[in-house]
């Protein structure tokens, strides 16, 4: 399990990840909107059974630190999930997924390795 620099902000463990060829899990999303929280749900419940292949990054759209991120990622509305693999390609979710959904994406970047 990868440990963290506590002052590594989201888009520095991006680059981090890409750099290293380490798939990830992008989680663009806020605190207080219904569907981020159902989706946070989801996150939670889920992705435990895939941390030691996957990366998460999970950001908050409205921590001022983000700011360049959301734009590199032109993120246009939340709930946003980026999967991404170890060659740096992307798939973008827009909005809630299911347990199952989430579970097949995270799956496909664990065998794309």
């Amino acid at each position: 399990q990868d440990v963290v620099a506590v002052d590594e902000t989201p888009e520095q463990q991006f680059d981090r990840y890409l750099a290293e060829q380490k798939p990830f899990f992008a989680f663009f999303h806020s605190n207080n909107c219904e569907s981020c929280l159902i989706m946070m749900e989801t996150v939670e419940q889920v992705y435990p059974a895939f941390q030691e292949d996957i990366a998460l990054i999970d950001v908050n759209v409205y921590d001022p630190i983000n700011q360049s991120l959301l734009q590199r990622a032109a993120i246009q509305s939340i709930p946003t999930q980026v999967f991404v693999d170890s060659t740096g390609n992307g798939i973008v979710s827009l909005g809630i997924l299911t347990d199952d959904q989430l579970i097949e994406q995270l799956s496909k970047l664990v065998v794309g390795e």
